[in-house]
């Protein structure tokens, strides 16, 4: 899907859901995965947060993700996955999302 989303130079090139995620074709759980590329002039530290709600605005899941050692360097593309882990029963109930990046 594509995605305009933009913060400081740093935007959310690509993203997906995985309903439900697989390795190795075995089912592993919900993500989206999120592809996130730094056009800044300085190396970026990112945040990602995904709310999931129902046809009726009831949230119905939520994860985040983000850089946990180090930066993406100028020019350079990250990809983030974040995972639905433990609240899942209602996931595939979604129908809106929210999507929160965070540069810094």
């Amino acid at each position: 899907m594509a995605l305009v989303l933009a913060v400081v130079d740093v935007r959310a090139d690509a993203f997906r859901f995985e309903w439900p995620a697989t390795l190795m074709r075995v089912k592993t759980g919900y993500k989206a995965v999120i592809k996130v590329v730094n056009e800044s002039s300085r190396q970026a530290r990112i945040g990602v947060a995904v709310a999931l709600y129902d046809a009726d605005a009831r949230l119905v899941g939520a994860g985040t993700a983000g850089t946990t050692l180090g930066t993406i360097d100028p020019g350079d593309a990250a990809q983030f996955s974040v995972e639905f882990g433990h609240v899942t029963e209602r996931l595939e109930e979604a129908a809106t999302f929210h999507i929160a990046l965070e540069a810094r």
